[in-house]
């Protein structure tokens, strides 16, 4: 198990269970979010937890292996030995095993992506576990140097071995294009599926990207962000293959956990909204919801691709070749029919993720609505001006059918005008590119049950939600939040989340 004490999120890599420490409370006691904050906040024990804390050291302390000394090694040496160290794991021999995996495991070509990059953008691990070890003793680096490069394990009895083992190596480069860190992706049954080198002058988790590709984009680029670096090469040895390179620039941060820092980066690599596209699974969407709010405080727009069950960016590539790049270009995507699988607007997917989890008792749903569309508007906020006005209208045309069908039941009396009243009072506290969205689909969504109504309909119902914003209080200063199956995301200015 993984425990990230510093940012509070753990990860067991027996059984998969992550999270932070509400979702933790949730998976022991068998409760709700609410109900596990309102643990926390009693301070009571929580059933079934081990206290007895040398047993929990033990295993965060790892006493069996040498730590990396950032202090030991001056930091041209662990650049130094980080060149050569790839250069290893790139030897022919390693090379063309981990080109052939790839191909053969994971349909994915590389060939004109390393052509393009001059280099190769992949290695692998030899079949000794001290192979790198001794390569690099040779070229006359100590075994401190190698542990705090992070290269290689020595355990307390003086062994030492590589680090990487069964495993296809993935570069992370820096702004100079030198490798600064790597990432394995296991090829057996070897846990974590994934592994990171530990933090040392030159990489730190924490602040790197994996980026594939490195090019000069084009204006209407795509900057794509997904949770696997085999997601990321897939990506750019698909744009490589089409000639396509200077539109994609995809990167992974290797998991679902973005820092501040790495953000700030996606940000300055385009001035266009990059496009979110974690895995498929509930933990996937669950980071697009939370990498889209926390882009909005920095008044920011995205596009979400949200893939079909089961699949990720890989492997619906490798069902759809180059034509699967649609899924991730962000030009023309709004204007999308539905069911395509396509890039949709932040607005539309963060407010129907909150749609999702309002409540079936008819008015709990009402005030749940009232309050998600004073939530639209304060996030548009946050957003530069057109980007606000395309934020409002994306999560208005999701909110309106709802607010229809909550007053198609709430007009008992078959009273149009009681009824045009209703539905107006949910587009009240909507920005006013909102407001003309909301109007528009709602009239739409009751053309489906009246058609002869639509036209005058809308005339009447924009008129009601303009009286009504007219005379509301001012919108509240609340930071924008967003309801999730698994946590509530609060897009706290002074915070991460």
């Amino acid at each position: 198990m993984h425990l990230d004490l510093d940012r509070h999120r753990y990860y067991c890599f027996g059984c998969g269970a992550h999270g932070d420490v509400v979702q933790w409370v949730c998976d022991i006691e068998g409760v709700r979010p609410g109900q596990a904050v309102a643990i926390l906040d009693d301070g009571r024990p929580i059933n079934g937890v081990h206290t007895g804390g040398p047993t929990v050291r033990r295993y965060l302390s790892r006493p069996d292996v040498d730590a990396s000394d950032l202090e030991r090694t001056p930091p041209e040496r662990v650049r130094a030995v980080m060149q050569i160290a790839w250069r290893y794991y790139t030897f022919t021999s390693l090379h063309h095993q981990a080109v052939r995996h790839l191909t053969d495991q994971r349909n994915i070509d590389v060939g004109a992506l390393e052509v393009e990059a001059g280099r190769p953008v992949v290695g692998h691990t030899p079949q000794r576990p001290d192979g790198l070890t001794q390569w690099l003793r040779a070229q006359h680096f100590t075994d401190d140097e190698l542990v705090d490069a992070s290269l290689v394990t020595r355990r307390r009895d003086g062994t030492v071995i590589d680090f990487f083992r069964d495993r296809l190596l993935l570069p992370v480069t820096d702004e100079r294009g030198q490798v600064a860190g790597i990432i394995g992706r296991a090829t057996t049954d070897r846990e974590p599926r994934y592994l990171n080198q530990t933090l040392t002058h030159t990489y730190d988790k924490h602040l790197a990207l994996y980026q594939p590709a490195a090019h000069h984009l084009d204006p209407d680029a795509n900057v794509i962000v997904v949770e696997g670096t085999l997601d990321a090469l897939a990506i750019a040895a698909q744009a490589a293959r089409a000639g396509l390179s200077a539109k994609y620039a995809p990167l992974s941060a290797s998991g679902v956990r973005l820092s501040d820092e790495q953000l700030d980066t996606i940000l300055d690599l385009h001035p266009r909204a990059p496009v979110l596209a974690a895995d498929g699974d509930p933990a996937g969407q669950d980071a697009n919801l939370e990498w889209a709010a926390r882009i909005a405080l920095r008044h920011r727009e995205t596009v979400i691709t949200t893939w079909p069950e089961g699949h990720d960016p890989a492997s619906w590539l490798t069902a759809r070749d180059q034509d699967g790049l649609t899924a991730i270009t962000r030009r023309g995507c709004l204007n999308t029919p539905d069911g395509q699988v396509r890039p949709r607007h932040c607005g539309a997917v963060l407010t129907q993720a909150a749609l999702d989890q309002l409540p079936d008792n008819p008015t709990e749903r009402s005030a749940g609505l009232h309050q998600l569309a004073a939530e639209v508007g304060n996030i548009s906020r946050y957003l530069a001006p057109n980007a606000s006005d395309r934020y409002a209208t994306a999560a208005a045309e999701v909110l309106a059918p709802v607010a229809v069908s909550i007053g198609i039941d709430a007009a008992t009396n078959g009273d149009i005008a009681t009824f045009i009243e209703h539905i107006a009072t949910y587009g009240t506290r909507l920005p006013p590119a909102g407001r003309t969205a909301f109007t528009r689909r709602a009239a739409e969504t009751i053309e489906a049950h009246q058609p002869a109504a639509a036209e005058r309909v809308e005339r009447r119902l924009a008129a009601a939600v303009e009286r009504h914003a007219g005379t509301r209080p001012a919108a509240s200063p609340d930071p924008p939040g967003i309801t999730t199956s698994n946590t509530t995301i609060i897009c706290d200015p002074g915070g991460d989340r």
